[in-house]
């Protein structure tokens, strides 16, 4: 079956469509050759021309603004936000963090070592807590391990633990 939009594409039949019937056009193609009458068109461009309340207040000039944004690069501002997930805590930074989730979140014990060494963490590199509460976020209570260290930490204290048996 062809696209119903013009470009003749074959449409691919999908098991689903057994169900739900089959489409008349690839997805996104029906919008291709839709015609606008010339009121409409108006509307749209004065929809796209009013101002915007996010960008009310001064205007900046692009020098101002590059300016601004140079001296707050590399700044690790804090969101209000923590939140418990599981047995961490997480925090939400406003700038960009590499082992940040899609939300912005990253782990509060991560944050704390890596202001303390005064870089991020590598590849590799864990967390530790000494006393194995997770939530015990005290600097005191945080050690910077390798993934092979950490393993072989928690390994060696399980067959300690078999042998008292």
């Amino acid at each position: 079956m062809k696209c119903s939009c013009g470009c003749n594409e074959e449409i691919i039949i999908k098991p689903h469509h057994k169900y739900y019937g089959t489409p008349k056009y690839i997805s996104g193609h029906q919008f291709r050759n839709r015609k606008f009458s010339e009121e409409h068109k108006r509307k749209l461009s004065l929809i796209h021309k009013r101002p915007k309340p996010w960008l009310k207040g001064r205007k900046v000039s692009k020098e101002t603004r590059d300016k601004i944004s140079n001296k707050l690069k590399g700044r690790i501002k804090v969101l209000n936000p923590i939140i418990r997930k599981g047995n961490y805590y997480y925090i939400k930074l406003r700038v960009f963090h590499p082992k940040a989730n899609k939300r912005g979140f990253i782990k509060r014990s991560h944050f704390i070592m890596e202001k303390h060494i005064g870089r991020y963490l590598k590849q590799g590199e864990i967390i530790h807590h000494i006393n194995e509460i997770t939530t015990d976020d005290r600097l005191e209570n945080l050690k910077l391990m390798t993934s092979e260290e950490h393993t072989s930490y928690h390994q060696a204290g399980r067959r300690t633990k078999l042998h008292k048996k």
